[in-house]
């Protein structure tokens, strides 16, 4: 069902006068020495051993940004149709005049207006008893506040702006699916799985990053949001738009040109010449 922009907006006001009344504490830390602790704080955390299949395999894509990325998730929203989980960060003292909060809430309910999948949680940073060196960017303490708040079998943590390509969450699931058919049929042939219930193998799917180069340089937000706006094409939707993108040497693998070995790897060139096979 719809909901109106009007009813997102008082909904964001109540969580951020809800954080002022009462502090939330801190998320699970969600490292290998908390694991335990991090299971009594939250249902959802990383389990020792492999869990049970649920009646469905969903995605949710979990995504912390600053209110000046905001306009990126536009793009994201129409790419990625499965639930979505942002944390938006937002300075204690941005809030502080309660006249002006609706102004800096409103480009985030214009988004989510036409996200229906979104949840928002904003997180306050700082406040008037400790005001919070508004220099940080507390991005594990959002990132974890986020996954607490996922509710499907499996996430994709995301950097704002890395936009997922049209098809991702599809080719995600599928590739989860197949997963679990091969562990689930190695079980049977094995004369384990007595109880006939299948089983999630508790692997990690590495989704290749790739950057696109654009001539002239962004100077800022604006021009930025322009290339969107003038060529719809402008950043490829599937596989082969990528592969003709990298070819005309307008796209490459994630920061290339400057840190080689961030996503070596990943060994994304040979992915992308469908080398999916060691």
């Amino acid at each position: 069902f719809e909901v109106s922009k009007k009813a997102i907006l008082e909904s964001l006001l109540l969580q951020i006068q809800h954080q002022i009344d009462s502090p939330p504490k801190n998320p699970s830390l969600r490292t290998l020495h908390t694991l335990d602790e991090d299971l009594s704080l939250s249902l959802n955390s990383c389990p020792k051993e492999g869990f049970s299949l649920p009646k469905d395999v969903s995605v949710t894509l979990v995504i912390q940004c600053s209110m000046d990325r905001i306009w990126l998730l536009r793009e994201t929203c129409t790419r990625w149709p499965d639930p979505i989980v942002l944390v938006v960060y937002i300075p204690h003292d941005t809030i502080k005049d309660i006249t002006v909060r609706s102004i800096l809430l409103d480009p985030i309910a214009d988004i989510v207006t036409n996200c229906p999948q979104m949840k928002v949680l904003l997180h306050i940073h700082g406040s008037d008893d400790d005001p919070a060196d508004s220099s940080s960017y507390p991005v594990n303490v959002m990132r974890n506040k986020g996954l607490d708040a996922v509710s499907t079998s499996h996430i994709l943590i995301m950097d704002v702006d890395l936009i997922p390509s049209a098809d991702l969450s599809h080719v995600v699931k599928d590739n989860l699916m197949d997963q679990i058919a091969i562990a689930n049929h190695s079980l049977i042939a094995s004369g384990g799985n007595e109880k006939g219930i299948e089983e999630i193998p508790i692997n990690a799917v590495v989704v290749p990053a790739f950057e696109r180069k654009v001539h002239p340089p962004c100077e800022d937000i604006e021009s930025c949001q322009n290339y969107l706006k003038e060529d719809p094409n402008f950043l490829p939707s599937l596989f082969n738009d990528l592969k003709e993108c990298a070819d005309n040497k307008n796209c490459i693998v994630f920061q290339e040109d400057m840190n080689w070995e961030g996503h070596h790897t990943t060994e994304s060139k040979k992915w992308l010449k469908s080398e999916w096979y060691e």
